[in-house]
């Protein structure tokens, strides 16, 4: 292994545009061969060839998933509708639900002080 072809984890930072910190990482967690000499770190340039070309692939299936011609886009948009008006029909059901009991407890006990129930609570915790 020759000397020149061995990088510092900034000039690895610098030219995949990544912090020093996210390539430091990228070596505790094995994505990235590296070799310590004394207390430094230092990286193949073969790695770097090789994180970069992934890193590239990374951001190409990004970019795809999030433009708007991407495959299955449309579908998930439906399913997410989908998922929402399901919610809110739920969340409205409920709620009718919430407002009959109301109702019926209004009927059977009248109206309720909330703030005097609570008072007295809190005096019977004391």
């Amino acid at each position: 292994m020759a000397e020149e072809s061995l990088l510092t984890v900034r000039e690895v930072a610098r030219r995949c545009r990544r912090s020093e910190e996210t390539v430091r990482r990228w070596i505790w967690s094995g994505k990235l061969a590296a070799k310590k000499l004394g207390n430094q770190l230092f990286i193949e340039a073969s790695e770097l060839v090789r994180i970069q070309a992934a890193l590239r692939v990374s951001e190409q299936k990004i970019a795809y998933r999030t433009s708007t011609g991407g495959r299955g886009h449309k579908r998930r948009q439906a399913v997410r509708l989908e998922q929402m008006t399901y919610d809110r029909e739920q969340k409205l059901r409920e709620l009718e639900e919430d407002i009959e009991f109301a109702e019926m407890l209004h009927r059977k006990y009248g109206p309720v002080d909330v703030t005097e129930l609570l008072r007295q609570v809190r005096e019977e915790d004391d």
